[in-house]
């Protein structure tokens, strides 16, 4: 036997420093769903423009992106405004052909 014994190595322990405790973390705020604007229950009358020339008349509804109708005459527009809204009460704004507002009125339902 040898004299000197073997001695075994000690083990280290890698120290790591303390971990600081995590913030809590606030949920996240939901953004509310984006909305359809609702139809509302305006019909705006104008005359329509093909470049300089009048080109009969149209109808849009409220928020309406797209023109409802289009008419020849502005007796034929006033017709179909009130077919369109025969079952719903519905103001109805005229526009002259300079763009000013002519005449506003209701029509109530049915």
């Amino acid at each position: 036997m040898s004299m000197f014994k073997k001695s075994k190595a000690k083990e280290t322990k890698k120290v790591e420093p303390a971990k600081k405790p995590a913030a809590a973390k606030k949920p996240a705020a939901k953004k509310p769903a984006a909305k359809k604007p609702e139809p509302t229950n305006i019909y705006y009358l104008s005359a329509r423009f093909d470049g300089k020339n009048r080109d009969g008349w149209e109808i849009k509804r409220g928020n309406a992106a797209k023109v409802t109708a289009v008419t020849k005459t502005k007796e034929e527009a006033k017709e179909k405004v009130k077919q369109l809204a025969k079952n719903s009460e519905a103001t109805v704004i005229i526009y002259k052909l300079d763009g000013k507002i002519e005449e506003t009125y209701k029509i109530s339902k049915k």
